[in-house]
């Protein structure tokens, strides 16, 4: 039955790799004739295992995909009633929160939208408290995310989440609340007076950020150097509710039930007291669960521990292999979608490393090295996990893990349920916090102090398959106990990770890849040795860019160490949003702009025509702007052309019919294969003349899903299409790459279609 209970799982992780979900006929007549297939030939019930598995997600899938909101009532006026869920989010400019939709309406005749929609309001929105509701004017999109190398997967986010659209609420007469009612959603109410109170009684310290994420679940508060530092150091798991704030709960309930339990006179006599302890211990598991707003890692975390406690229960004691794997089949039965989530892995991951680790080696040495060498053993076992999820590992983690982990489960989170439980008691319950801020403001400067040193972290380039086989025989081997035959060589399985090189490409060859990052411009250029970034995308808000969303990923999984160059083509954010970032998270070695003086800190120099170098045989040469030029700051972008004796790709930035013109008249050499359209495809750029005078095999338009410019303009695309030129969208195929190698243009691979998958929307439309 256990090998049944993997092969379920197994089944459902295979069928997340789907491009397409197959017909509902086809997954009911599947489940019905596996379940008789099961009773009838119970010798090979792990196929029928693994099949069930499959077809279970898939139900679970398309359910989720069934509320998704019909194209046709995108960028509409709609009326929508319904009520706030969980926790809003609260911006200085605006609010974002979950929405349970009762009803919508256009131009007053009703209309079906998602049950379960995510929703912002800009600009002097009103205090948003869970359980009102509402009737709204909102416009709304169907989920749509970045695509690209490496990136993170914001369709598969909301697909997990069950959000069927997203949107923002319209200026209107007609939004108001319609009722109030206290009963509808009490814990969440009581969450959000949690999150108010220490707000305000919090200072704006990394300590004060960190706690509300420790108490109720609020990382709102946490910015982007908090993450990178728990990132760096391998302690993100301590800030996110999840296994291991659950299982110290857990323990505390355990101990404070069991321990008064014995003070009863003869209660232990009729119950044991250790069987109480197990209840105590999931009711409050159960409470703090609710505290962080019973969010997914939450509830997977809660499934795990009672599978556990009813081992413990049905006197199954110990931590097993068996009681693992029917925690985590519960887990996987209960919520399919849940092998989407890296948190499942990492959890699971990180208790049978736990395991292992106290198996084998159990009473070996003092506790504290015992403690060590399970820090390691996690740490060990989880790092293919985060190399494969995150493209990097903490080297420090150990280390800071074996100091953290024991301050944080003995002091600081009993310390802060503590000042939560004494908040009535005004000085007491805010003294507390105080001392739980100091304390965590301590442990954070030394998790910078560990995060500061250079190798702190160890990032990878994506490697082949069968680096990933090498590198999981590696860890299983040396997480095994002593006498395994084999282990002796398990250092060599790890040699692949160093001796296999990213790819590049050869030397007078290059890759051009035009990145997804919504309404603005960010591209990569890569030679054999060099590494080219043409502008760094927009900037949507103070805690979320292109550059640290797209340009560092898409870095890391390409395997570079460095920008050689960076080029800002002007200052407009959507542009330039991303430079920040850039700067913090990788080395750039030079940087030239169309309007240095915005980006003065960096030391930019001005491009000027004229500028040409070589990398490794390929000629790149600036043919705008000119010293002599007069023109509007879009016009002064600069324009690079990159080339080889196989092809070029010109890039334009956002420049005008004012800057074409300056280039047809300087006799500048414009041809060119692949052209990124000038200014997203405005109609005030891409004249007939500039257009005939590059003629382009493809042309590219960096845009924005449902942009409000809406770019591109049919005139432009219907321009360029004359000349025989094929275009492609970003927002719709995601990031375009192309080789310019010897002999031949290999292109275009669209992110989409290279990595499709069946809760992506791959519509053609978009493609000229």
């Amino acid at each position: 039955m256990i090998a049944a209970m993997l092969s379920f799982v197994l089944g459902a992780t295979l069928l997340q790799f789907a491009p397409v979900l197959p017909p509902m006929a086809v997954v009911y007549g599947a489940l019905a004739a596996i379940l008789f297939l099961w009773w009838t030939f119970p010798r090979v019930r792990v196929l029928w295992g693994l099949l069930l598995g499959g077809a279970w997600a898939a139900l679970f899938a398309a359910n989720i995909l069934a509320e998704r909101l019909s194209p046709d009532l995108e960028r509409q006026d709609l009326q929508v009633e319904g009520v706030v869920v969980g926790l809003p989010q609260v911006r200085p400019d605006s609010s974002r929160w979950m929405f349970e939709v009762a009803g919508a309406e256009r131009n007053g005749v009703p209309v079906a939208v998602p049950g379960r929609i995510r929703l912002s309001w800009y600009r002097s929105a009103p205090p948003l408290v869970p359980g009102q509701r509402w009737r709204l004017k909102v416009r709304l999109r169907r989920p749509h995310g970045f695509v690209n190398p490496g990136g993170f997967d914001y369709e598969g986010w909301l697909f997990r989440q069950g959000i069927g659209a997203v949107g923002y609420v319209r200026r209107s007469p007609d939004n108001r609340l319609l009722d109030d009612n206290p009963w509808r959603a009490p814990v969440d109410r009581w969450r959000q007076r949690l999150s108010w109170w220490l707000e305000q009684a919090l200072p704006d310290s990394a300590g004060g950020r960190m706690l509300p994420a420790l108490v109720v679940g609020d990382k709102g508060r946490l910015n982007r150097d908090d993450w990178r530092l728990f990132k760096r150091t391998g302690t993100n798991h301590l800030v996110a509710i999840s296994g291991l704030h659950i299982g110290i709960v857990a323990g505390l309930g355990f101990l404070l039930v069991s321990w008064g339990w014995r003070w009863i006179p003869s209660a232990p006599l009729r119950l044991p007291a250790p069987t109480v302890g197990y209840v105590g211990a999931l009711v409050a598991a159960t409470a703090y669960a609710a505290m962080a707003g019973f969010s997914l890692p939450t509830r997977r975390a809660l499934l795990m521990l009672a599978v556990m406690l009813g081992g413990q229960l049905l006197k199954r004691h110990g931590l097993s292999f068996r009681g693992l794997v029917v925690a985590l089949f519960v887990v996987v039965a209960a919520d399919p979608l849940a092998v989407l989530s890296p948190g499942l892995w990492l959890s699971f991951g990180a208790v049978a490393a736990i395991f292992l680790a106290s198996l084998w080696r159990a009473g070996d040495g003092r506790r504290w090295r015992q403690w060590g060498r399970i820090q390691l053993a996690v740490t060990l076992g989880l790092a293919p996990l985060l190399l494969f999820f995150f493209g990097e590992t903490s080297m420090v983690s150990p280390l800071v893990n074996l100091l953290a982990v024991p301050l944080f489960s003995l002091v600081l989170i009993p310390l802060s349920l503590l000042a939560v439980m004494l908040q009535g008691v005004v000085w007491l319950g805010g003294a507390l916090l105080q001392l739980d801020v100091w304390l965590l403001d301590m442990s954070i400067r030394l998790m910078q102090r560990a995060a500061d040193w250079p190798m702190a972290a160890w990032q990878m380039a994506a490697p082949p398959l069968w680096v990933w086989g090498a590198l999981l025989a590696a860890v299983a081997l040396l997480l095994g106990p002593r006498g395994m035959p084999g282990r002796a060589w398990s250092m060599f399985l790890l040699l692949p990770l160093i001796a296999v090189k990213p790819s590049r490409p050869p030397e007078g060859a290059f890759r051009f890849t035009l990145l997804d990052v919504g309404q603005g411009l960010a591209a990569a250029v890569e030679t054999h040795a060099h590494l080219l970034l043409f502008d760094t995308g927009p900037r949507f808000s103070r805690r979320f860019d292109a550059g640290s969303a797209v340009l560092l990923p898409f870095i890391r999984h390409a395997g570079w160490r460095q920008v050689d160059r960076l080029i800002v083509s002007h200052g407009d954010s959507d542009h330039s949003g991303g430079v920040e970032s850039l700067y913090a998270g990788t080395k750039v070695v030079s940087l030239l702009a169309g309007e240095p003086e915005s980006l003065t800190a960096h030391g930019a120099r001005q491009c000027l025509s004229g500028m040409r170098w070589t990398w490794d045989g390929v000629r790149f040469e600036m043919l705008s702007p000119d010293p002599s030029m007069r023109l509007s700051e879009n016009n002064r972008s600069c324009v690079l052309r990159v080339g080889n004796r196989e092809g070029s790709v010109l890039l334009p930035g956002d420049i005008e019919r004012g800057a074409e013109r300056w280039l047809l008249r300087a006799g500048e050499p414009l041809h060119a294969d692949v052209i990124v359209a000038p200014h997203h495809g405005s109609k005030t750029s891409s004249s007939p003349r500039f257009v005939n005078a590059v003629k382009p095999q493809y042309v590219l338009y960096a845009t924005g899903y449902k942009n409000r410019h809406g770019f591109p303009r049919r005139s432009v695309v219907a321009r360029w299409s004359a000349t025989g030129a094929r275009g492609l969208e970003t927002s719709v195929v995601g990031a375009i790459r192309f080789d310019f190698a010897k002999e031949s243009i290999r292109g275009p691979v669209t992110a989409r279609e290279q990595q499709r998958r069946y809760w992506r929307d791959t519509r053609e439309k978009g493609r000229y």
